[in-house]
């Protein structure tokens, strides 16, 4: 990969997002309970559980859910 090119600018983007908000990531709980995430949205426990979870903690690393109000209204919107 060359300096400058398309591969190395994704690269770094990459990388200094990962600076950025990696550990959030690793480390972020949602601010919902499994429990409840499960019961809003009608989910038994496995990987679709999972994956709202990980989503659910994107979206409170981005700063688009910051409560558990606002993480009820951004499941509510959630596609399923």
């Amino acid at each position: 990969v060359t300096a400058g090119s398309p591969l190395a600018r994704l690269g770094h983007r990459w990388w200094s997002q990962w600076r950025r908000v990696g550990s959030r990531l690793a480390t972020e709980r949602p601010v919902l309970t499994a429990d409840e995430v499960a019961r809003r949205l009608g989910l038994e426990p496995g990987p679709d559980l999972g994956r709202a979870l990980d989503d659910l903690v994107r979206a409170q690393v981005r700063g688009d859910v910051r409560s558990a109000a606002a993480a009820r209204r951004w499941l509510a919107r959630r596609p399923r």
